[in-house]
């Protein structure tokens, strides 16, 4: 499985931005993100391997990469 997804910003103007889309988008809808749960979640869904892969900024902050697989 591959998963492009907001991810945890590392620099503080990506995550005032983030945190503004979080506020439109609701705290708890978003906050998978903000914590970079997304790893740990795929793990407890049952796939053996996921790991991010690569990451890059965007305006509204950094957009992870992750893949995972289950065999």
């Amino acid at each position: 499985m591959h998963i492009a997804d907001f991810g945890k910003t590392k620099n503080g103007a990506s995550g005032l931005l983030l945190h503004f889309f979080r506020v439109f988008d609701g705290l708890q809808n978003t906050s998978v993100n903000a914590e970079s749960k997304l790893i740990e979640m795929s793990k407890a869904a049952g796939f053996n391997t996921a790991q991010s892969v690569t990451h890059f900024n965007i305006v509204f902050g950094m957009v992870e990469l992750t893949k995972a697989t289950k065999f």
